[in-house]
């Protein structure tokens, strides 16, 4: 599956969730990953536990970069069922689960394009 993200996000300048969902066999699931440092921010809530195991180790090895949705838009019926933040002070306030919207690239920085 990680070979299967990383290609994934090689073939574009962004990618999300959907794309990943769509593409990745296996990768759609009924579990919520959460950022790990912040236990009440949701990323995406369509994974399964091997998606969320390999695009983990994937981030936490560079192999892929996560960063914040510069412009997120999404099909109404694949939005998650929380309310968005917009950034991860936004996110961290509070108990109540928000989404933060994320998307991939095989860059560290987020290039405008």
């Amino acid at each position: 599956m990680k070979n299967s993200i990383i290609e994934a996000v090689k073939n574009r300048r962004l990618t999300t969730f959907q794309e990943l969902c769509f593409e990745v066999s296996g990768f759609r699931g009924d579990r919520i990953m959460f950022n790990p440092a912040y236990p009440a921010i949701a990323i995406w809530h369509a994974v399964s536990k091997e998606g969320i195991t390999a695009l983990g180790e994937l981030i936490e090895t560079k192999g892929v970069y996560m960063h914040l949705a510069p412009n997120p838009s999404y099909r109404v019926s694949d939005l998650p069922p929380f309310p968005i933040c917009r950034s991860l002070e936004e996110g961290i306030e509070g108990t109540e689960i928000k989404w933060l919207p994320v998307v991939f690239t095989s860059e560290p920085q987020l290039t405008k394009g």
